[in-house]
């Protein structure tokens, strides 16, 4: 079996040969590496590609996002998304293309690996899905509704079995018969210069009448025409039933339409099927419609913006299906007959019948536009007070990134066990510094970073890149719900990654088992720090004012730095560091 193809996207081209190394080491094949949108589709037509892995700032006149969108319309390849933004407005741009995969920026080789062999995975069962689809399609021609397809001339070249039993016939006898000799039971020519105007002009046709035949009688039936090609398509639904009931009802309807069209707000019934059975003239007039062009319509098809169907039909179902509340409200947007697309609060309330089976839904609703426009107006003014803060923060996560990427190809060509220990090192220093910045950026920028989450990533990272949980090692995080400023967080945060790292390193001997655990506290206007292990301790007489190594010489010059007073004990190794709250701090 040949190995997966994979394109990378990356305008930075440290960052780009870092991304191919790891691809290659971990056996997939690089197909190349594109700066661009343009040389990645260049790429795409000219290699065989399995899957891309797509940065979303990329320079040129198209982003990463557009260029997604294009492969995942033109070619069907699966993209992963590379980027140093995790803010909720990118993710949601980056959501409509329906990428395979997210990855943030720095990477890290297993979430490469694992979000590579989701997407490969993902992309199978689409393919599956949609395999399923098309025996759905063909399974659907075999519909209870009448179907006839005609040539340009009004001449029938297919039929389904439902329509051979309507017209009480043999295929053989109708099959290159014009229109208007189709069936003398059932008049199908009365709209025979309608149905020329429907293949000429694209718009379908849609009408309902009584016709007459010999062995089922009076039949009510709906007309469905359409183009299909150069020809015509119509479908006809036995409307039979529906129609007695909509007489019996209609009476009553006609009294209670009085006062429906008296409200200031949209009436609406819609049936299980989705279908419009009252509207109000408020309701008509928001759409701008008269009533009878939308009665007896799908409502989802014919009055919802396209690219929003499903989910409004998903919607209608689970409150069909009682999952949402009836006094939830729910905002959704409709399409008028001028185009314009209105949004609409709606109150939700279910129809029964006598034996309370649900059978339709019954909604008011209140359009508001115009305050959803005054809304987005005020948004858009933070928008651009926070555009040049976005701009910061790419650039600080991608020097970043190209650091640690500089440090991962330098210690790839070093080889020696020792000069991969002092890069390992440096590159989990570079981890504790990008950790405390994506805990900054995710929130708003006024908000302390969480204490207890920054330091969970911290250690849970450390574990994950030196495998200390399959060497018997666990971990334990212990803080009170603190807020921290970014002059405290990022020489804290050095300093508990150099200590549980050495711990990590050299408490544990000859795969001893054992635990680090990380407190911190907050008393009297002072955090109290802890990192402890139970392991083998540090040498006797160890002095931390006259130290050897580089990690513990950092830890002591990072507890000066925050004001704080250092102390070693044991059994095991424990470090405890009292350090005073900054001004910024108290204020908050």
């Amino acid at each position: 079996m040949s190995a997966t193809r994979v394109l990378v996207v990356e305008d930075e081209n440290i960052i780009a040969k870092d991304i191919a190394d790891t691809l290659i080491k971990l056996e997939y094949e690089v197909s190349g590496i594109a700066s661009s949108a343009e040389d990645a589709l260049k790429n795409i037509e000219k290699n065989n590609v399995d899957l891309v892995l797509m940065d979303i700032v990329l320079k040129g006149k198209t982003d990463g996002i557009k260029a997604a969108d294009i492969i995942r319309s033109r070619f069907h390849i699966p993209v992963i998304y590379l980027t140093a933004y995790s803010d909720e407005e990118t993710l949601q741009r980056a959501k409509v293309t329906e990428p395979f995969g997210y990855l943030l920026k720095p990477l890290e080789e297993r979430e490469l690996q694992t979000t590579i062999q989701m997407a490969l995975y993902k992309h199978k069962m689409d393919n599956a899905v949609r395999e399923s689809e098309e025996r759905l399609n063909k399974f659907m021609n075999s519909a209870t509704d009448a179907f006839l397809l005609f040539d340009s001339n009004l001449n029938l070249v297919e039929i389904n079995r439902a329509a051979l039993e309507l017209f009480n016939c043999e295929r053989d006898e109708v099959i290159g018969e014009n229109i208007q000799n189709l069936s003398p039971d059932v008049d199908l020519s009365g709209r025979y210069d309608e149905y020329l105007s429907v293949i000429e002009t694209g718009g379908p046709l849609v009408t309902d009448e009584f016709l007459t035949h010999p062995r089922l009688g009076k039949k009510y039936l709906l007309f469905r025409a359409f183009k299909v090609g150069d020809g015509l398509g119509l479908i006809l639904i036995d409307m039979t039933k529906r129609h007695q009931m909509e007489e019996a009802l209609h009476r009553q309807k006609d009294m209670a339409q009085n006062y429906l069209d008296i409200a200031g707000i949209i009436i609406l019934a819609l049936s299980s099927k989705g279908e419009v059975v009252l509207i109000n003239k408020k309701g008509c007039e928001v759409l701008g419609f008269d009533e009878k062009d939308i009665l007896f319509k799908d409502w989802f098809s014919n009055f919802i913006p396209e690219r929003i169907v499903a989910g409004a039909r998903n919607m209608f179902k689970q409150v069909m299906e009682g999952k949402i509340p009836q006094d939830e409200k729910i905002e959704g947007v409709i399409l008028t007959g001028r185009g314009e697309e209105r949004i609409i609060a709606w109150n939700n309330a279910l129809v029964k019948d006598e034996s309370g089976k649900t059978i339709g839904t019954l909604s008011s609703g209140e359009d508001i536009t115009d305050i959803k426009k005054a809304e987005e107006e005020v948004k858009e003014s933070v928008v651009k007070n926070e555009e040049a803060f976005r701009v910061f923060r790419h650039k600080v996560k991608n020097n970043l990134q190209s650091l640690y990427s500089l440090i991962s190809l330098q210690a790839h060509h070093m080889g020696e066990e020792c000069c991969s220990d002092m890069c390992s090192d440096c590159k989990d220093r570079v981890k504790a510094l990008s950790l405390v910045y994506d805990r900054l950026f995710r929130a708003d920028k006024t908000v302390p970073v969480a204490a207890r989450d920054y330091i969970t990533d911290i250690v849970s990272h450390l574990f994950r890149s030196h495998n200390a949980g399959r060497k018997g090692l666990a971990y334990r995080v212990e803080s009170a719900d603190i807020g921290l400023d970014l002059n405290t967080s990022v020489p804290l945060g050095l300093m508990i990654n150099e200590l549980v790292s050495n711990a990590i390193r050299h408490a544990f001997p000859n795969d001893k088992k054992g635990e680090i655990w990380v407190k911190l506290e907050y008393n009297n206007n002072k955090y109290n720090l802890e990192v402890g292990d139970n392991g083998i301790g540090l040498p006797e007489g160890i002095d931390l004012k006259n130290l050897k190594t580089l990690g513990l010489e950092l830890v002591t010059s990072l507890a000066s730095q925050l004001d704080g007073e250092l102390e070693v004990s044991g059994p095991g190794a424990v470090f405890r560091l009292v350090f005073p709250v900054t001004d910024d701090e108290e204020e908050k």
